[in-house]
């Protein structure tokens, strides 16, 4: 009797197992982090968190977002965290439910600067929006 019952706990304890480690998944997408169907997903594909850019450097701004609804239009701005200023910012309208974004920023920092690039999607026309960032260093001219 205490075989079936040592068979039976090592044959429950194999199946919640089982379900445990194939009920996980590994993300293996290396873009921004995403929301649920019922939000805005946006995408940062560039530039690329932590990269460092040396003086010069064409940093490219590019990405997408897209709803389940219309959204108004977007806001990129380029944020010097160690100057606490916006050093970029571009605006526009779209009136979409999926659109990408394409710009660039050129580094021109004054001394080693971290940097954030903030990404503010639209939602309507009464304020509501879901922001995106990514760090990045820039290294002023040598």
């Amino acid at each position: 009797m205490k075989s079936l019952f040592n068979k039976t706990y090592i044959l429950s304890l194999l199946i919640v197992s089982t379900i445990s480690f194939h009920s996980c998944k590994e993300e293996d997408d290396n873009t921004t982090p995403t929301t649920s169907d019922n939000d805005v997903t946006i995408t940062i594909d560039s530039p690329v968190a932590y990269k460092t850019y040396m003086f010069g450097d064409t940093v490219k701004i590019s990405g997408n977002a897209k709803w389940n609804q219309e959204l108004h239009g977007y806001v990129i701005q380029v944020k010097n965290v160690s100057a606490d200023s916006i050093v970029f910012t571009k605006e526009e309208d779209v009136h979409s439910t999926e659109f990408s974004f394409n710009t660039q920023w050129i580094n021109d920092v004054t001394m080693h600067s971290d940097m954030q690039l903030i990404v503010t999607i639209e939602k309507d026309h009464e304020g509501n929006s879901k922001t995106s960032t990514v760090d990045f260093h820039c290294h002023p001219k040598m």
